[in-house]
């Protein structure tokens, strides 16, 4: 049982890879991680949540879901962070449920059934934020 973290450089983006059961304590972990990062980058931090590995039993998986949304930083009520799954499997579609609904901010929570497609998806939404983004001419030379 492993948890993979990977902040992609020069990109607001995470991928958490889970590996076999993970538990409570693991994602706890893995939220004040997300946090430390959201701390330190313009938001939005995208992250990416790799499932296709793990095997969670439901005791656990209802115990992280609870936990995420608490609204503590980090966890899929920070406002900070945009979530995107990858797999199929009963977690990713539990999860992805269960904090659409519990989202304070109603974002989305897109699932992928590849890691290329969920960051061709997370690279599109960057670059439309950037068009979207009015022009700072503040520090005209």
């Amino acid at each position: 049982m492993a948890v993979l973290f990977e902040k992609l450089p020069d990109e607001p983006i995470v991928i958490v890879t889970s590996l076999g059961q993970i538990n409570v304590e693991m994602m706890l972990d893995i939220y004040r991680r997300i946090a430390e990062i959201a701390d330190q980058i313009e938001p939005p931090l995208y992250r990416i949540t790799d499932t296709r590995q793990q095997d969670t039993n439901f005791a656990d998986m209802m115990g992280i879901i609870k936990q995420a949304s608490r609204g503590q930083p980090g966890t899929t009520t920070d406002p900070r962070i945009r979530h995107v799954f990858v797999g199929r499997d009963k977690f990713a579609m539990l999860a992805r449920d269960a904090y659409a609904n519990s989202d304070p901010n109603h974002h989305a929570v897109p699932v992928f059934v590849t890691l290329e497609e969920a960051l061709t998806y997370i690279r599109l939404e960057i670059s439309r934020r950037k068009m979207a983004a009015p022009e700072d001419y503040s520090a005209e030379p």
